[in-house]
């Protein structure tokens, strides 16, 4: 081992060696042994000198080996590639649209297809774009842009090109004035007041479909008025009736709503279906304000699929929930959904929804972080992991949450996503902002009377 001088300037050099019969330093001066000696030959050898660089996500050298970057936008910085050598990521498309695709630093972007098709290049410090589409997977190659070189801080960044805006749902028909609880309103409102003061969503993205709307008439099961007036200029306020539901869904949202958006739908409220008869299916309805006012599952599974967001979080919190979420499966990875119930039984009280709120409140941004903290505080349903999804065993005054995927994007959009980076030995994580449990568990159940939310 040769130990390189501190004030080495990374780059080429050369290494000069002499042979002889006799010992050089026996004929020649130290340290250099410049001078003629009576026979021998001189042999010069190029060589490189190298900073110390980690070279994160080792083995990824070829497209096989390609490391697994998942889904999400990236933004890595500090990475680091030696000579000769490059880096292979895989990355899969959240949805359809233009991405940008991005290096800094004196090194070369190549992205492929999963055939191995060479689809764009780009560097240094340069950027290109694609339309990706929706679970397909890409290859990034990333290499130093002179092969003799070491690369000791590059960056990638893989994002969605434009603007992302934030829309919200929140959907409460309660059925009638002495069906439509208080809970409903409660929830709607702090739903409501957590997307605006703590998410920064934009009154005007936000719909709120609940009970008569803004009549002033009694519309609660207290014989009291729902008071919208804590609903901000800008946002808009309609019956939650089936036509309505239609209308925003399908008419109103598909408009100004793109692959750079996120957008949310939210209902807690009655649900329809056959309480105790796993075999039974497609009968689930959501709800509506009226008299016979309801949505089956067929049509919400249509109306929702029409909204192009590129990220989509659905969380039904009423009665058979599981039937309306089911039929949205399976699930693209740009989409999350989750239940409170199985799709035979009652949800109650404000269990699941509550918590839901309350875990938006504290913080849990992403998308299967909120709904883990719903359901480890959700009083009235069992540990996670210890039932199927959809499934569980009937049991009254029991609610069995279940997420219909793992996706663990933000919920919505960040201007300015901060990153946090974890560094665990030679591996560097950057991970957009959220937060992980513990999980603090909740209080106690309340009785079951007057708590199934199923008109």
């Amino acid at each position: 081992d040769v130990t390189v001088p501190s004030g080495a300037t990374p780059g080429s050099s050369y290494a000069r060696f002499r042979f002889s019969t006799r010992p050089l330093k026996a004929v020649l001066p130290e340290p250099l042994y410049e001078g003629n000696a009576p026979d021998g030959e001189v042999e010069d050898y190029r060589f490189y000198v190298r900073p110390t660089v980690l070279d994160h996500f080792e083995p990824n050298d070829d497209f096989g080996a390609a490391f697994d970057l998942g889904s999400h936008s990236q933004n890595r910085t500090g990475l680091g590639i030696h000579e000769s050598d490059e880096d292979w990521f895989k990355w899969t498309a959240p949805s359809n649209g233009l991405f940008n695709f991005s290096v800094t630093g004196n090194v070369t972007l190549e992205l492929y297809d999963s055939d191995g098709d060479e689809l764009a290049t780009t560097g240094p410090d340069r950027c290109t774009q694609w339309n990706v589409v929706a679970d397909e997977s890409y290859r990034v190659r990333v290499r130093a842009s002179d092969v003799h070189m070491t690369v000791a801080d590059y960056g990638l960044v893989v994002e969605l090109c434009g603007d992302s805006d934030n829309y919200a749902l929140l959907f409460s028909g309660g059925a009638r004035l002495g069906k439509n609880h208080a809970r409903y309103y409660n929830n709607i409102k702090e739903m409501y007041e957590t997307l605006v003061d703590d998410y920064d969503l934009d009154p005007d993205k936000i719909w709120i479909l609940y009970a008569d709307g803004t009549n002033p008439a009694a519309d609660r099961s207290d014989g009291l008025n729902s008071d919208m007036s804590y609903v901000a200029n800008g946002t808009t306020v309609l019956p939650g009736t089936r036509a309505n539901l239609e209308s925003v869904l399908t008419t109103t949202l598909p408009g100004p709503v793109d692959s750079n958006d996120h957008f949310l739908f939210y209902a807690f409220d009655h649900g329809g279906g056959t309480g105790n008869a796993p075999t039974i299916t497609g009968e689930e309805v959501l709800t509506g304000w009226g008299s016979g006012d309801s949505t089956d599952d067929d049509e919400l599974e249509d109306w929702l699929n029409t909204i192009g967001a590129g990220h989509t979080t659905i969380v039904h919190t009423q009665c058979f929930a599981g039937g309306m979420l089911d039929d949205l499966l399976p699930l693209s990875s740009s989409t999350f959904g989750c239940a409170a119930t199985n799709h035979y039984e009652y949800s109650w009280g404000c269990g699941f929804a509550c918590a839901y709120a309350d875990a938006l409140m504290s913080g849990y941004g992403n998308a299967y972080d909120a709904y883990a903290y719903a359901h480890d505080n959700d009083p009235y349903a069992p540990p996670r992991g210890t039932y199927p999804d959809n499934g569980g065993t009937y049991i009254w005054g029991v609610e069995h949450p279940w997420a219909a995927s793992t996706s663990n994007f933000p919920i919505f959009a960040e201007e300015n996503n901060l990153m946090l980076k974890f560094v665990d030995d030679d591996i560097i994580y950057q991970y957009p902002k959220f937060y992980i449990g513990p999980y603090p568990v909740c209080a106690s159940p309340m009785t079951c009377s007057s708590l199934r939310n199923c008109s």
